[in-house]
Order: C-alpha cells, then structure tokens, then sequence
C-alpha cells in the first residue's frame, strides 16, 4: 500500500474570515516545502493563514504534536476544542480524517517583538510522520517604515512658518477658476501592509494652535491671549485669524485625493492625485496642508518612549480559530503632513512688437504685419481674438499656450491721404 499523501496548500490573511472552501483557490499557494510563513506584523496584530488539507486516502487519519511534545510524548499541548498550541501560535485542527478536504487555520498572537517559530510533526495512523516549520515576525511600529515621494523643497516654499510639514507639493499656476493636478507616492519600506486615508488642515495652523484650541478657557475665548504657538501659527494670529476650527476654512476642502484611502502592500509604493478642480477666483498664492493617516495600528506596536500623533483610537474584537473572541485597541496617527501650494493669476500675454511703424506713401493702399502673441502665466491654453478698431479683414483666434509664441499675419489697410502732408495715424 502507498503511503498517504498529504497536500497542505496556505492563504495568509489580514482577517481571521474564511471566504471560500474551493481547493482551486489554494492552488497557486501550494506549501511545497517544510515552512509555513505567516509573514510579518505589527506587534498585537495577529498573524492568520488559511489551511487547505488534502489526503484522498479515506482509510488514513491525522494528528499534529509540537516536536517537544513528540519527543516528551506527551500531549499537553492538545485543547478540548481540537487545537495545538505552543508559544504564540495556536494551529486548528489537531487532528482529522482523510478522504477529501479538510479547512484549517494557522495563528499567531505574539506578545513581544521579533521572530517566533515552531516546529510541528505531522503524524498519520499508517506510521508515517512529517515535520513542518510555522514561522512568523512582529515588529515595533517605525516612522520610517512610510514615507512620501513629493516634490523638493524650493526656495519659493523655503520657509519654517509651518514646521510639522515635512513634505511639499507645489501645484503649479494657472488662471483663475482652472484645475490643477500633480502625483506624489506613497512608499512602503517594510514588510508590513498598511492602510492609509487623508485629512486636511489649514496651513500654518499646526497642533499647538489646535490644542490651544480643545484647552483655553472662556476667558481665554473671549481675550485671545497670546500663547505658545509656532512661528506660521503666531503669524496668523497676528494677521487677525481667530482660533476658530481649522476644518472650516474653505481652501481646505478644495483639494481632492484619488484615492482618498486604500491600502499600500509591503514595499511597494501607492500612487495618489493630488487634484484641485477649482482654484479659486482669488488671485495669488494659496496653501493647505494634507495629513497622511495610518489607520487601525495597535497600541502595542509602540515603542516605549515614542509619542506618536494619535487622532483617534477604538478596540475591535477578532474571532480566533477557537471561536474565542480577542479584543485589542488600535488608534490612528498623523504618519506625515505635505503642505500644497499653487498660485493663482490672472490671464496676461504680451504682444510682439507691441509698436508697429507703417511709413508709407500715396501709392500704398495696404501693408503686411507680422505678429506674434505669448502666454506669460498658467498652465492651460487660452483661445484669443482679434479686434481692430479700423474696419479690415482680421486672422482667425489664436490657441495660446504657456510660454509658447504663436504668430500670426495680417494686411492693415492704410488711411487715404488727402494732401501732400503727411500725417500720423494709429491703428489699434
């Protein structure tokens, strides 16, 4: 008799939900050699995979023991609820039958950081054993682990009036009331997989202007004493801003983000659009500030000593392999802040040559001019039209574009002379 085969295929998971039952789902995910990796975490998140196992042999039966509890013989690592556990890892189930497809999950909760392992032998009712590696990773939460690809800081934006910005995104120019667009990215250099979403705040009113804002008292409302504020917030106040909420303003909810949350795997990068659909009728330089959000990171996951910029937090409950419910707090935290600019103006081109000298005598009737127009500022062309005082034919409209001349010709009819004076006439 052939020895039982036994095919153990894996899907790691970010939720403990098993979606589908179907074998073809694990195909591609077949475990081929001795190491179950559940990948890596952050320290109080727990790690899941999916198990798939597969023995078409009916007669055959399977049971797993920890190689301690193998060599010790002794099982009590087995639960009342068909689980193994051993360290932070807990495996369902710890026996079962062949003839078909069994489901089971890995899991591991780990209580402090750095790489847990386990070795689990396999054992068949036929005398046949099989040893395995499950293997998985916490880690400390890390600033570094996200940062942003954005545009360099250039002296136009060389300023400190806004110090929790780290990063920055000039928009462009364009005339009033266009649209204007740019790409940054979202980098991911770790092997962790987080979630991310945006938030926006006026600019130069940073946190010591909001949490002066949730502490003064109503003395303080009323006086608007002065405070310890940061050198872009201080000089809004003495621009004569209130300490109103800074979610208010207008320009800061003209910014959209495509998208606006999603998910950036482990190393990888995560493109995102920064879109303004309408600059606004204001003329000059507007900023805003953006706040990249980290969502749902555990509490744990934390250095001792680090304070991070927490906006809000929550406690979720997770179903476990042994139908135990675990429940644990997350947060959200300002990971890093761009500040945007663009500059709004007003749509000006210049003409060349602005004077046209016509010397001419009786016998001319029309003289040939050459023109041309150039866009000063903006981003989007601008359709033109000619307009002439004298009555004469006129070229059709020019397609401006920035900093691109276009010229264009025309034949301008010269004015009778009556006499043998001359005279000076201007056509416009």
């Amino acid at each position: 008799m052939e020895p039982p085969e036994l095919h153990i295929f894996v899907h790691k998971m970010e939720t403990p939900v098993f979606t589908s039952t179907d074998l073809m789902a694990f195909k591609i995910s077949e475990n081929q050699g001795n190491i179950i990796d559940l990948g890596a975490k952050l320290l109080g998140d727990q790690h899941y995979a999916s198990l798939v196992l597969q023995c078409n042999e009916a007669h055959v039966s399977f049971f797993l023991l920890t190689e301690d509890a193998w060599l010790e013989c002794n099982i009590e690592e087995l639960t009342a609820k068909g689980d193994i556990k051993t360290g932070p890892f807990t495996i369902h189930p710890a026996w079962w039958s062949g003839g078909g497809i069994v489901r089971g999950m890995v899991r591991c909760h780990a209580s402090d950081t750095g790489f847990h392992s386990a070795e689990i032998r396999v054992l068949s009712s036929t005398a046949v054993t099989r040893l395995f590696h499950v293997v998985a990773d916490s880690l400390y939460y890390d600033p570094a682990h996200i940062t942003i690809l954005a545009h360099e800081k250039n002296y136009d934006i060389n300023s400190e009036d806004d110090p929790e910005c780290e990063y920055y995104v000039n928009l462009g120019t364009s005339f009033p009331n266009r649209p204007l667009s740019a790409t940054i990215q979202i980098v991911n250099h770790c092997p962790l997989s987080y979630t991310f979403s945006w938030k926006s705040r006026r600019w130069g009113v940073c946190s010591c202007w909001q949490e002066k804002l949730a502490s003064r008292t109503v003395l303080e409302e009323q006086e608007e004493t002065s405070c310890q504020l940061c050198p872009g917030a201080q000089a809004a106040k003495e621009a004569g801003e209130k300490l109103a909420d800074p979610s208010l303003d207008e320009i800061t909810h003209r910014v959209r983000l495509e998208p606006d949350r999603a998910s950036v795997r482990q190393r990888s990068a995560c493109a995102v659009r920064v879109h303004m659909p309408d600059t606004g009728a204001q003329i000059g330089t507007h900023r805003t500030v953006l706040q990249l959000i980290l969502e749902s990171i555990p509490i744990e996951s934390f250095k001792p000593g680090y304070q991070p910029s927490i906006i809000s937090t929550r406690k979720t409950d997770e179903l476990g392999p042994d139908g135990t419910v675990w429940t644990h707090t997350v947060c959200d935290i300002v990971q890093a802040q761009v500040e945007v600019w663009w500059n709004v103006v007003p749509v000006r081109f210049v003409l060349d040559p602005v004077v046209v000298p016509l010397i001419h005598s009786r016998r001319v009737k029309a003289v040939p001019v050459s023109l041309s127009a150039t866009q000063l500022y903006g981003v989007d062309d601008i359709a033109t039209l000619w307009h002439s005082t004298a009555p004469m034919v006129l070229p059709s409209g020019l397609e401006l574009s920035p900093f691109n001349t276009i010229g264009a010709k025309m034949v301008v009819p010269l004015p009778l002379l009556p006499n043998e004076y001359p005279e000076d006439d201007v056509i416009t």
